[in-house]
């Protein structure tokens, strides 16, 4: 269009801008897509990979034999099944009690990344194990390990700002060395985690999360850490 001479229409490439490349000291073929980003749009290469090659061959005095071509990538050509059955890695974290559950014949389940006990005894009993374990917790006392909750720390000068825009709660008055419920909407208004907060000095903050939450839960307040640029360091 309008007499230029286009090279990649994905990436608005024209043959001076690899000219231009190789001017600037990339004279190989993979260092010349790199820098200037041709073939790296949704056809791979595709449409492209001739014509690049030419043009870097001809701006370095070489033939294309010698230039080579770039390596054409999904969704040009398929992914083998293969590729798609790999080994799938999972991963597995253990409390320091993980052997003592295991003693007591506990049977585990996975939540989030940890192993937990789900009860104790016989599996053929497990739903009864359940209502006793229960029944013992609300008659007498129960013992939890709560070692595998989400652990963030969130400190900066706009921490409880940070906190209050989050949470349900109230936390930039809230005192030094005092803790508080926090509840944590979505934009919906429903509820997607809690924890508790503690705050350990006025720039810092102790906070919980759900085990099975807290890496999508930290994720969040990177985003919108990022997105309101307060004065906030979020540590997992």
């Amino acid at each position: 269009p309008k007499g230029r001479d286009f090279v990649d229409f994905d990436e608005d490439l024209q043959v001076k801008d690899l000219q231009n490349a190789t001017k600037d000291g990339y004279r190989e073929i993979e260092l010349v897509k790199r820098f200037t980003t041709v073939g790296m749009g949704p056809s791979q290469g595709r449409h492209s990979a001739l014509a690049t090659a030419r043009i870097v061959a001809e701006a370095t005095g070489r033939t294309v034999g010698e230039i080579g071509i770039t390596t054409a990538r999904p969704p040009v050509g398929p992914e083998t099944l293969g590729v798609l059955a790999g080994h799938h890695e999972v991963l597995e974290r253990r409390t320091a009690l993980h052997a003592r559950h295991l003693a007591l014949n506990a049977a585990m389940k996975p939540v989030g990344a940890w192993w937990r006990p789900y009860y104790y005894g016989d599996a053929s009993k497990a739903q009864e194990a359940v209502r006793e374990e229960i029944l013992a917790v609300r008659e007498g006392v129960g013992l939890l390990d709560v070692s595998t909750l989400g652990k963030l720390e969130i400190r900066g000068p706009d921490a409880g700002e940070f906190l209050d825009r989050l949470y349900t709660m109230a936390h930039a008055n809230q005192p030094v060395g005092r803790v508080r419920y926090c509840l944590m909407l979505n934009d919906m208004g429903s509820v997607i985690d809690d924890g508790v907060a503690y705050r350990m000095a006025q720039d810092q903050f102790y906070v919980t999360a759900t085990t099975g939450a807290v890496a999508r839960f930290y994720a969040d307040m990177l985003f919108w850490n990022a997105e309101w640029r307060l004065k906030v360091d979020v540590l997992n």
